[in-house]
């Protein structure tokens, strides 16, 4: 599949490129805050924005701050916290109004939990907290957990169990509806979106085809196509480069 992907990438001559961060340009690993991209992911993505007629987009679940940081040098678009704010040009924008009158009841279960599981952390941002269970060396009940969330959530917020994490987060904004953005400003020759996770499937479900969605993993997908593992990333991405 990789030789077909990268023979259309170069009959084309307008591309979108759209990846998800964690678990595609980054391999999953238990300490989040630790997972900034390879000089070589840069790289890449630095070469593939200067060719003519392609654009590379970057759809994260990543707070702004953490992908300014890292990858806010470069001139590609991003959209961060699962599409509540996308950067267009080099300036970031709100996509909607956050509105988290849940956000303490969540927080104090959070905490609880942090206490249960004290190998767990909380990730907060502007209009999700996460609760991150990866280093949870314990057994758990992930469904009683999840029974917990919607208890105090009370169908106020949406719920989205991940890889060994719980994202509660506000209403009004998905992935998909973010990456229609980029996909609606012309009629590009080739588009690619790549993501790991649930939270991905908007994207997949939202692009009809000829798109190529590619699951990278298992699972699950409404995506057309299917990578082995993040390596498979690397691989792809190291021949568009350089084609």
């Amino acid at each position: 599949m990789i030789d077909q992907i990268v023979d259309a990438y170069a009959a084309a001559s307008t591309r979108l490129l759209v990846f998800d961060y964690d678990g595609v340009l980054t391999p999953i690993i238990d300490h989040p805050e630790l997972a900034q991209p390879t000089e070589e992911v840069r790289d890449m993505l630095r070469e593939l924005s200067g060719q003519p007629g392609t654009k590379p987009v970057v759809v994260s679940g990543r707070d702004q701050v953490t992908l300014e940081r890292w990858l806010g040098d470069l001139s590609i678009d991003m959209s961060a916290e699962h599409g509540h704010f996308s950067r267009y040009a080099g300036s970031w924008h709100a996509n909607t109004s956050v509105d988290m009158p849940w956000r303490a009841d969540v927080e104090s279960l959070m905490e609880q939990l942090a206490v249960e599981y004290p190998e767990s952390q909380i990730e907060l941002k502007q209009a999700s907290v996460i609760w991150h269970y990866r280093r949870v060396s314990d057994p758990l009940d992930e469904h009683a957990i999840e029974q917990r969330f919607a208890r105090v959530v009370r169908d106020r917020a949406i719920i989205m169990a991940g890889k060994r994490a719980i994202d509660v987060r506000a209403f009004g904004a998905d992935k998909g509806r973010a990456v229609r953005h980029w996909y609606d400003e012309q009629g590009w020759d080739f588009v690619l979106c790549m993501g790991d996770d649930v939270t991905d499937e908007s994207m997949f479900a939202t692009l009809p085809e000829p798109v190529w969605t590619v699951r990278v993993g298992g699972g699950e997908t409404v995506a057309r196509h299917q990578l082995a593992d993040q390596a498979d990333v690397i691989t792809l991405l190291r021949r568009l480069a350089s084609s």
